[in-house]
């Protein structure tokens, strides 16, 4: 594990790197779209390290937002041309929404600061859009090193222990029963990522109408190898329904074929698959819902109650439980929660209904969008992955899935995607 000052030390030497290059793509490159290409991939580049923090720590700002920042400012006038030409009436209301919640809540700072962390997302939406409408290879550019990244640190963490991390806290539990974090902090949204990333290349597989290369398979095979490794269940339940929605509308001679091949490799691999964490962690679903329950869940609907309509502002979470809930507390040093578990309750917890009713109409917009006009079935197969494990927990907290969660939702909304290779 590496220390304080050392994760410090990577943040700042990432954010200089990223400045440098969007400096020299602004100088080298007049084409808007090109920069952002290559402003993402020097994101993917340096993923790993997304998720770690600038100081001073009590603002919470990661090199994420930070760099998206710092590329917007560096190219302010195209920014403004974007924001001009960018005519999506309910992404303003969203906003607008969230901003007069943040106004109206206890904690205005912090909760303001969230509001401008949307703004930039928003913003990665729209670069991610106008990148794929450039002809930027997502596969090959984006999602590939991705999943690269992710089999590197899971083999180091194979040959050296799960204590091989990024993060200063470890997930006790990831200790005691080996569950892999890979370049994560938490399994379960490893798991997340992982999933979303197979659906999105065995999916994009079964598009295809000649046979997928060797590679193609390993990728997708490494992928679930890694989710399984995870002990996480949500997830693993959530590939399983996108998997069965993409074969009962793709029914076709590939798809019985893979079927059956998994239907082998399980019977003659039974032994092993079933050692695998996920599956040593089935025997107790109803004691772990239960305690999830009890702990997690009714004390985080108690909260909502308290602020109904207009929640207790975005981000306002764990101030407001330190403030007024200090006893909502867990494990054995007894901290304090940061989120009750659920990704739906935290939203209806921060901003209430009015906001959660704002959330769910994005999800809603995402998996009724018609995919008929481009190929982006397989990023919409992956957004029912995330959804499910969010039920569990809040885990767009995780930059990595939020990065993935953003890329989807942006290649559902394409208008031009076509059927890339790498």
């Amino acid at each position: 594990m590496i220390t304080t000052d050392q994760r410090v030390l990577l943040v700042f030497i990432g954010l200089v790197l990223i400045i440098i290059m969007s400096i020299n793509n602004l100088v080298k490159y007049s084409s808007f779209e090109r920069r952002i290409g290559k402003f993402l991939q020097l994101l993917v580049l340096l993923f790993p390290i997304l998720d770690l923090k600038l100081p001073p720590a009590e603002l919470n700002i990661k090199l994420f937002e930070a760099s998206i920042a710092a590329f917007s400012l560096l190219n302010f006038t195209y920014l403004l041309k974007l924001v001009k030409t960018f005519q999506n009436s309910f992404i303003w209301i969203f906003l607008g929404t969230m901003a007069f919640l943040a106004l109206y809540s206890e904690f205005k700072g912090l909760s303001l600061l969230s509001v401008v962390r949307l703004g930039l997302v928003v913003l990665l939406l729209a670069y991610f859009r106008m990148v794929n409408e450039a002809g930027m290879n997502i596969f090959k550019t984006i999602l590939l090193p991705i999943v690269l990244w992710a089999i590197l640190f899971f083999s180091i963490q194979l040959a050296v222990g799960v204590q091989f991390t990024l993060y200063q806290s470890i997930n006790e539990s990831s200790l005691r029963d080996l569950r892999y974090t890979s370049f994560s902090q938490d399994p379960q949204k490893l798991a997340q990522i992982v999933f979303m990333l197979a659906i999105i290349f065995l999916a994009d597989a079964f598009q295809k109408e000649k046979l997928t290369s060797l590679r193609h398979w390993c990728i997708i095979l490494a992928c679930i190898l890694i989710g399984l490794s995870t002990g996480a269940r949500a997830a693993l339940l959530g590939f399983i329904l996108a998997f069965i929605w993409m074969f009962l509308n793709k029914i076709s001679l590939k798809s019985v074929l893979f079927v059956f091949t998994s239907f082998l490799i399980v019977v003659f691999s039974f032994e092993w698959i079933s050692s695998l964490q996920t599956f040593q962690r089935m025997t107790d679903i109803d004691s772990a819902y239960e305690g999830r329950m009890q702990l997690f869940w009714v004390r985080g609907f108690i909260i909502f109650t308290e602020n109904i309509w207009s929640g207790v502002g975005p981000g306002n979470f764990l101030s407001y439980i330190s403030h007024h809930h200090n006893d909502f507390t867990y494990g054995a040093d007894e901290a304090v929660v940061d989120q009750p578990e659920s990704g739906f309750l935290l939203w209806l917890c921060e901003t209430g209904i009015i906001g959660a009713i704002l959330y769910l109409i994005l999800i809603i917009k995402v998996l009724i969008h018609k995919t008929q006009q481009n190929n982006s079935k397989p990023f919409k197969l992956s957004i029912i992955i995330w959804i499910i494990g969010f039920i569990t927990v809040y885990s767009l907290s995780d930059v990595k899935l939020l990065f993935l969660v953003v890329l989807s939702m942006a290649m559902v909304f394409s208008y031009n995607l076509k059927n890339q290779s790498f």
